[in-house]
């Protein structure tokens, strides 16, 4: 019985120190830009991305788990273009983007982009100016006309 649970034991450590080598730590992390019309319209929050690698540790594909749709293109995109570590073809790793609004009178340096291991990067951005319209002016209409019937 002694040489079986010597064997397990020897087994289970070869497979950890493997999953320990083939590690999905990032070389390159990419932060998404944070996309104007989602600023306007006041939209924040996490958007989850899951991404396939291969053996050189470059991305292959992405998914979207979870997220707001005028949010996730701009996670997408990055996280197509982070590196990993190299390792087993076909590894799946899952990146946290954070979009983040501050007020409009916030300082230049609250927007700095946080990158927070292993996974996770935050993108910043300051709510827009108001655009405040009193209304447009009076065009005129062909022919001279100020609206109404002739």
């Amino acid at each position: 019985m002694m040489p079986r649970i010597i064997l397990f034991g020897c087994a289970l450590w070869v497979s950890m120190m493997a999953c320990a080598q083939q590690s999905s730590a990032p070389r390159t992390a990419i932060a998404p830009v944070y996309p104007a019309l989602a600023a306007q319209g006041h939209i924040s929050g996490r958007v989850g991305v899951e991404v396939t690698l291969d053996e050189r540790g470059a991305v292959t594909s992405a998914a979207l788990l979870d997220g707001h749709p005028l949010l996730a293109g701009s996670a997408l995109w990055a996280a197509e273009r982070w590196v990993f570590e190299r390792g087993d073809a076909g590894r799946r790793v899952r990146l946290s983007f954070v979009f983040v609004l501050l007020p409009t009178k916030a300082d230049v340096n609250e927007l700095a982009t946080v990158f927070r291991p292993p996974h996770e990067v935050e993108s910043k951005a300051r709510l827009p100016q108001p655009v405040i319209n009193y209304g447009a002016p009076k065009q005129s209409r062909p022919g001279g006309s100020e609206g109404g019937r002739k």
